[in-house]
């Protein structure tokens, strides 16, 4: 018994409290900003806040800041703040063939800036094939295809299709678990359902590794009730909408990165993760998109 006693005292007497000083990073201007070419640039502008800060509410945006837009590295605007919908909006729209950039000064904050290229708008073409097989739970489904061409010109070209049902009061992402064989598409975080790849309407991306100045076209079955018009209150159809939106490489690693930090949040046993960001000197995103859009009629 002396013995243990004297083991506890001696493990007891080895104990020490360690502080540990993490080290504290200033705020930092967070810009997002994504802008559909031929589009006036819209921008939200807030800042980072230490985590014990944090309440889980939304961030008040920055209404006092100074917010310059380059056209081809010249001064082309200075965006007004428009409090009613907390967004900085430029007078110029995007321009094909132009390089934009943004600098952003707010007091007490580094300033920020960041580039984005326009890239093309891309054609598409949708094919439609009602009640062609079946899902496990017996459900009829439908074929979807989406066809473009990837231009040759550049390289690593990122693709977003969007399936979206809309009416007079109300938009939202159709399709349920939207599923393809296509090799070529993923998830944002590549989950899947037992050996069913399912993919939601609200982003099915690729790149053109495998088809870079080729045509292209993407395969879906989706649910068939997900894809038929919805009749308003005056007898009128309103149909679902496919956009194909041409993206940047930062943006679609932002996307990407995101998505992980939202699904992973609640995880204890998730691999860390940051947020990729093109926002020298800050966090968030500043890109444009083309987007191309057909209705299934």
């Amino acid at each position: 018994m002396a013995i243990v006693f004297a083991g506890i005292l001696l493990i007891t007497s080895c104990e020490k409290d360690i502080k540990v000083d993490v080290p504290q990073q200033g705020a930092r201007l967070v810009l997002n900003s994504v802008n559909i070419l031929g589009e006036r640039f819209r921008i939200r502008l807030g800042n980072t806040v230490p985590v014990q800060n944090y309440n889980g509410n939304k961030q008040p945006d920055i209404p006092n800041a100074t917010i310059i837009l380059f056209e081809n590295e010249v001064p082309a605007d200075t965006l007004e703040y428009h409090p009613d919908e907390a967004e900085y909006v430029s007078e110029i729209s995007s321009r094909l063939g132009y390089t934009y950039k943004i600098q952003a000064m707010a007091p007490g904050f580094p300033s920020v800036e960041a580039t984005a290229e326009t890239p093309v708008t891309v054609p598409m073409t949708l094919g439609y094939e009602p009640n062609i097989a079946t899902n496990r739970f017996n459900e009829q489904m439908d074929g979807l295809n989406a066809s473009f061409t990837d231009p040759l010109q550049t390289a690593n070209d990122y693709y977003r299709l969007r399936i979206i049902k809309a009416g007079m009061t109300y938009q939202y992402y159709a399709g349920g678990c939207i599923e393809s064989a296509d090799r070529d598409i993923e998830n944002l975080l590549d989950q899947t359902i037992g050996d069913i790849l399912c993919y939601s309407g609200e982003g099915i991306f690729c790149n053109d590794r495998s088809f870079n100045g080729l045509p292209k076209t993407v395969s879906l079955l989706i649910k068939h009730s997900e894809l038929q018009p919805v009749p308003d209150s005056n007898g009128n159809n309103s149909y679902i909408m496919v956009w194909l939106d041409h993206i940047s490489e930062p943006y679609y690693k932002y996307l990407k990165t995101t998505a992980y930090l939202i699904h992973n949040n609640s995880s204890p046993f998730a691999e860390p993760t940051n947020a990729s960001t093109n926002i020298s000197n800050g966090y968030g995103i500043f890109t444009i998109l083309a987007r191309s859009q057909r209705n299934l009629r």
